[in-house]
């Protein structure tokens, strides 16, 4: 008696850590989240989003001027983190001339793992230059997991 006594309660703290485990891993992005800011003539775009994965955050800049233009940038163009605000930019500088009304989307989908449930910042940091002058446009946005 005292044996299955013993198994019941190993198998019940057994399963109340897999099924706390769970649910600090199964913690999804509440709702999808869309930024956008204004800059002179640019519009820095960002989406987050839940995947199979974790979440994913697409990145664009789009230029609004009426002449073209040359911007030159190291990569990423627009660089994006959770909770902390330092960016690493790396690689040869990348020159690419924008047309007005172009849409620059420089990067593939960045993707982050699962979060543990709370509230998160994101952090996005898009840096180049266009003639000769420095441009660096800023998003913050906090992001609740449930």
């Amino acid at each position: 008696m005292k044996r299955i006594i013993m198994i019941s309660f190993i198998l019940s703290i057994g399963l109340a850590i897999v099924y706390i485990l769970q649910e600090r891993t199964n913690a999804k992005l509440s709702e999808p989240v869309i930024m956008n800011t204004e800059h002179g003539d640019f519009i820095l775009h960002l989406r987050v989003e839940n995947t199979e994965e974790g979440f994913q955050v697409l990145r664009s800049l789009e230029y609004t001027g009426s002449d073209p233009v040359m911007i030159e940038h190291r990569t990423p163009l627009i660089a994006v983190s959770i909770d902390h605000t330092r960016h690493a930019y790396t690689g040869s500088p990348v020159r690419r001339v924008l047309e007005p009304g172009d849409i620059y989307l420089s990067e593939q989908p960045l993707i982050f793992t699962f979060r543990d449930k709370g509230k998160y910042v994101l952090y996005a940091q898009c840096q180049f230059r266009m003639n000769e002058e420095e441009m660096n446009i800023k998003l913050e946005k906090d992001l609740q997991f449930e």
